[in-house]
């Protein structure tokens, strides 16, 4: 690597030169891959996740990942909480799906 000094230390490599490991481009298959571009291809609910800071992602943490399933999966799915405030009792749950209210209230999935 250094010709004029075969067997350089590591701590003296570090110490003496300065190394830029910045990426300037990314390329897949050929191809300039563009953050900008990608990152618009991406749902809009995911940017929405990703824009909340931590403490406000855990307080709105049902809502952003029922965007997400709405945008993604079923445009009818309802959030745990939203279902359950239809003034429905526990008992209606358990007959329609026995099995989901048995994962949603006997173990809190």
């Amino acid at each position: 690597m250094f010709p004029d000094r075969p067997g350089l230390p590591i701590r003296e490599l570090v110490e003496k030169y300065w190394f830029d490991y910045s990426v300037s481009e990314l390329v897949a298959g050929g191809n300039r891959v563009n953050y900008f571009e990608l990152y618009q291809q991406v749902p809009a609910s995911i940017r929405d996740y990703w824009r909340e800071d931590e403490e406000e992602r855990r307080d709105r943490e049902e809502t952003l990942y029922g965007d997400i399933a709405r945008e993604l999966l079923d445009p009818d799915f309802v959030e745990r909480t939203r279902f359950e405030r239809k003034k429905y009792g526990e008992d209606h749950f358990r007959e329609r799906d026995s099995l989901a209210a048995w994962l949603v209230f006997d173990h809190n999935l």
